[in-house]
């Protein structure tokens, strides 16, 4: 048997958790959330041999296993953190197939940081609810390989914080918690948020385009059609034969999202697609051989900070002087930014439809 049913303490309340786990203001609007929260039936745990599994297939280090199992809630010994568990796994899993189909509102994510005590309650969290997320892709039609390679992210993740740490832990951004709530998945080297089009917040487009050129493009481009948003994370080299095979599954891991709507545009909106970077890279260069992927959309947005934020990491020194300038792209960033002009982001798109039009040009229009 996966899975074994734990049971619930009716007597905690929000006010006796916050008190027991030392939790303050920071935490109160997320317990008001899991205090109204319906449970319907008690949480069902999953069984030692399924979690240990699990750990395997989510890329948990090892060295980290064996303290993710033994921190593990449980009812009777850890009534509050037990409470906290049950109340967020019934959030996180609850309607999830629809909140992806009619772009509804993502649950409520725990805070970021909690508590030294409670430093891998996000794994918990994910552990006993991973059934219920892959019931919600195998419901969407989403292929296995993608499932896993989209929620391994949690091991990754450990391993950082193991790395930057020195102990078992994790850090999980509201990015990082689109990947739980069926809204955003890894496919090979670029994340893709399934949506409709002008309609996700997180998804974009940033621009697009005006009622009669979306009339003349008909469908897969109007408002509410469903379409793929792109993003690169950073990390690995962006090189073309990795793009490549990520563009490859695309038409395939996402058609049955909408039932009978299958997504004919991917779009994407980051400063890689500015046009500005074709003066300062070679054409076979990494960036713009992706660029050159989409058909820009008509507008632009000024935004040095994506670009500094992608090309020297999360904490980029304003100072211009103290960058580094190792590479043709970061001194491209800097040149241009001391030339008194700025990045922009802009947004393009990409047909996943076998038509004439998926030849997309990058041509610079604006």
């Amino acid at each position: 048997m996966d899975f074994r049913p734990g049971s619930s303490d009716s007597e905690v309340t929000a006010r006796r958790v916050a008190e027991r786990l030392e939790l303050g203001d920071a935490e109160a609007e997320w317990l008001a959330k899991l205090e109204s929260a319906h449970r319907s039936s008690p949480m069902a745990m999953p069984a030692a041999d399924r979690l240990i599994d699990l750990l395997e297939r989510l890329e948990v280090p090892v060295e980290d296993r064996a303290e993710v199992l033994d921190t593990m809630p449980d009812p009777d010994r850890d009534p509050e953190r037990w409470w906290l568990l049950e109340r967020s796994n019934h959030l996180l899993a609850h309607d999830l197939v629809s909140r992806v189909r009619q772009t509804g509102p993502p649950p409520p994510a725990p805070p970021r940081l909690l508590p030294e005590g409670m430093s891998l309650f996000s794994v918990h969290l994910i552990l006993v609810t991973i059934k219920g997320i892959l019931n919600c892709h195998q419901e969407l039609g989403i292929p296995g390989d993608v499932s896993w390679e989209t929620l391994s992210l949690l091991g990754r993740r450990m391993a950082e914080y193991r790395a930057i740490q020195c102990r078992t832990g994790i850090e999980l951004t509201g990015w990082d918690w689109m990947r739980f709530f069926g809204l955003l998945y890894q496919v090979g080297r670029l994340e893709v948020i399934p949506y409709r089009l002008c309609t996700h917040p997180e998804a974009g487009p940033l621009f697009w385009y005006d009622d009669g050129t979306i009339a003349r493009l008909g469908r897969g481009f109007r408002r509410g059609d469903p379409a793929l948003s792109i993003h690169v994370p950073s990390g690995d080299p962006l090189n073309p034969d990795s793009c490549d095979a990520s563009f490859a599954r695309l038409p395939t891991a996402f058609k049955a999202i909408h039932p009978g709507e299958p997504p004919l545009v991917a779009t994407c909106t980051s400063w890689l697609l500015d046009d500005q970077l074709s003066e300062y890279l070679s054409p076979d260069s990494n960036i713009l051989r992706f660029a050159r992927r989409f058909e820009l959309v008509p507008g632009s947005l000024d935004n040095d900070e994506a670009v500094l934020h992608f090309v020297f990491g999360a904490s980029y020194e304003e100072d211009l002087d103290v960058l580094p300038q190792r590479t043709t792209l970061e001194r491209a960033v800097v040149k241009h930014i001391r030339s008194g002009r700025h990045w922009r982001l802009r947004t393009g798109w990409s047909s996943l439809a076998p038509q004439p039009q998926a030849s997309a040009r990058f041509d610079g229009s604006t």
